[in-house]
């Protein structure tokens, strides 16, 4: 593997890693608030989802968001030239 491929797996993992762990911070900190079952039920759509249907899709949503969030991060690095 070329040191320029590795380089990239190892700031891919670096994101995918970092993103989990807050993912997991951020869901359980709004969890703790917000009950996912009396949310679906105030929906403006039509959802009867189970609490760890709406924990897990949660977690997904926060982990999709902070992904989205450090890849704004290292384009806005890289722009930069820092």
């Amino acid at each position: 593997m070329h040191e320029g491929a590795r380089k990239k797996w190892v700031v891919v993992a670096c994101v995918l890693w970092i993103s989990f762990l807050c993912a997991g911070v951020a869901a359980t900190l709004f969890f703790a608030t917000f009950d996912p079952v009396n949310l679906a039920q105030q929906a403006t759509f039509p959802a009867e989802i189970d609490r760890m249907t709406g924990y897990s899709l949660g977690f997904l949503l926060f982990w999709l968001l902070l992904v989205i969030n450090s890849l704004i991060i290292l384009w806005l690095l890289r722009a930069s030239k820092f």
